[in-house]
């Protein structure tokens, strides 16, 4: 009977300590994925503080990965060829194709010229950028409403004075690292 009765307390303290590891694990868990997300929320920190700083720079390029048009067809074009450029005062939005001659040289159109407003808006909260951009152009006038992410990603719709739009989706990158070619400016 006392064999009995010290197995039953042998096992029952069993169960008590394994519990005991159990719950250990489930918190250890808990705060294993509580590090990891705020590991994640620095990083997201982090490239918002560096977007932040070369948009307030005015000096970046968005590099276009794709390219849509009102019709919202959308199409894989070569970043160094397809760009919108701030620097300062002065800006540069073109097109282009690899393979093709056009006004420009290289199929596609090349606006050079100066920024008339420039409208900048952070959200803190949400960790994005909206940027309202004026252009007068040696071919015109435009105007880009870009959407910025935190790490960089941004879409910027180029509207002018006759209808239509286009669509720039790709990465902001710093002025300084940027390598587009920029071609011949048309008329």
């Amino acid at each position: 009977m006392k064999t009995n009765i010290i197995a039953l307390f042998i096992l029952i303290l069993g169960i008590h300590l394994s519990a005991q590891d159990f719950n250990t694990n489930v918190n250890g868990l808990k705060s294993e994925k509580q590090l990891k997300k705020e590991r994640k929320e620095a990083e997201i920190e982090r490239q918002y503080l560096a977007t932040s700083l070369f948009l307030d720079s005015m000096q970046f390029v968005l590099e276009a990965d794709y390219l849509s048009g009102s019709t919202g067809i959308r199409s894989m074009v070569t970043p160094f060829l397809n760009f919108i450029l701030v620097d300062s005062t002065k800006g540069i939005i073109q097109t282009g194709r690899d393979s093709g001659f056009g006004s420009n040289g290289v199929g596609g159109a090349t606006a050079k010229g100066t920024i008339t407003n420039w409208k900048l808006t952070k959200s803190d909260k949400k960790k994005n950028f909206y940027v309202q951009i004026d252009f007068s152009t040696n071919l015109g006038f435009y105007t880009v409403f870009m959407d910025v992410s935190a790490d960089g990603e941004a879409s910027a719709r180029l509207t002018g004075i006759s209808r239509g739009s286009l669509t720039f989706d790709g990465s902001l990158i710093p002025l300084r690292k940027s390598k587009v070619f920029k071609a011949i400016s048309g008329y």
